[in-house]
């Protein structure tokens, strides 16, 4: 992608995003500070909620390639722009119209050349064509957004285990939280399984429940294994070799990345590390399992299902004792818990952890 693409509209960040709420305005002032990842957090929420506006900058700042608070290959930054500029422009940004003209035009951001595409961005921009016409070009001409064209041959080389939906992972490396995270209506993991000359796709919302139970058969077919919700109009395709892409219901199609163990790699983006305590002594959260406190080592697992906690947190799995904690720029906060379930988190944190780089 050609970084001078969208790279001066960073400098009018300030007018595309006008006065709304507090976090708008603070993530403007954070962009215009150069305190990017500060500005990702606080616009990544509002651009979920549909905000156009922020919607845009988001993908102007991803654009960039400052550093937002987490790694990104190219194309997957290029993804990103493209999703927040797509989103922006169906909920009427002129603005992100044109951009998606000029990407179109250019072939940047991942997208094949399309005049016809183009042009109707072109057109759309200035009220005389449709965002759902230009979509409707794009299903046509049968363009994938920022990916290569699926093939249902490729299913089956698909690596088994747990695949985390996208926007999930880049919420979690955005707010630093699995609970506030986590994606409360639609499938946030994908567990892969070899079943024969199949491949079984078990989807699972909130870390908690099973939903729909799939198999993909040789020759492309997805069969419906069980009586799930929202289980009508199953479409499941290969993305990218690490990939695949899901939809069914009333849910679009949504880009789950594998992750080989889902609770061990939030453990990596959350907790894995050396830490000093304000204690001052010592603490690590190691990436196989294994935390070590001043006066004892144990097992431990990050939790995963909120349903009850509505706090991050990770358990001892040996004595089962649960510990909250909060994770911030500079470390880790760890807090006790109480009551029945140890569904209460204390009001103040009995150790605060500093990171050791």
């Amino acid at each position: 992608m050609s970084r001078v693409f969208l790279w001066v509209a960073l400098m009018i960040f300030s007018f595309i995003v006008c006065a709304a709420s507090n976090d708008k305005l603070r993530g403007t002032e954070a962009a215009n500070s150069g305190r990017y990842a500060e500005a990702y957090r606080l616009w990544l929420p509002l651009a979920e909620n549909g905000d156009r506006e922020v919607q845009e900058s988001l993908a102007l700042l991803l654009s960039s390639g400052n550093d937002i608070g987490m790694k990104l290959s190219t194309p997957e930054r290029d993804a990103l722009v493209l999703k927040w500029l797509t989103k922006s422009a169906q909920n009427g940004q002129p603005s992100a119209m044109k951009w998606l003209a000029d990407a179109f035009r250019h072939g940047w951001l991942g997208v094949p050349k399309n005049d016809a595409v183009s042009a109707c961005w072109a057109k759309a921009s200035g009220g005389a064509a449709n965002a759902s016409d230009c979509e409707g070009l794009i299903r046509s001409g049968n363009l994938a957004l920022g990916q290569d064209i699926s093939r249902v041959d490729e299913m089956s080389d698909k690596p088994v285990g747990d695949y985390l939906r996208n926007d999930y992972i880049e919420r979690l490396n955005a707010l630093y939280s699995a609970f506030r995270a986590d994606i409360w209506n639609a499938p946030t993991l994908l567990v892969l399984e070899k079943r024969g000359a199949g491949l079984h796709v078990q989807t699972i919302i909130n870390f908690h429940e099973g939903d729909a139970s799939l198999e993909w058969m040789t020759g492309g077919q997805v069969r419906v294994l069980d009586d799930g919700t929202h289980v009508e109009n199953v479409k499941l395709l290969a993305d990218q070799p690490d990939s695949v892409r899901l939809a069914y219901g009333r849910q679009g199609l949504a880009r789950y990345v594998f992750v080989g163990n889902a609770a061990r790699y939030i453990g990596r983006a959350l907790l894995v590390g050396r830490y000093v305590g304000s204690d001052g002594k010592s603490y690590e959260f190691g990436e196989h399992g294994v935390a070590t406190f001043p006066d004892h080592a144990f097992k431990y697992e990050v939790g995963v299902d909120h349903v009850i906690n509505h706090f991050d947190y990770f358990t001892d799995t040996e004595s089962g004792r649960i510990f909250a904690f909060k994770r911030t720029k500079l470390g880790v906060d760890l807090y006790n818990t109480s009551g029945p379930l140890d569904q209460v988190m204390d009001g103040a944190p009995f150790v605060r952890l500093k990171r050791v780089e």
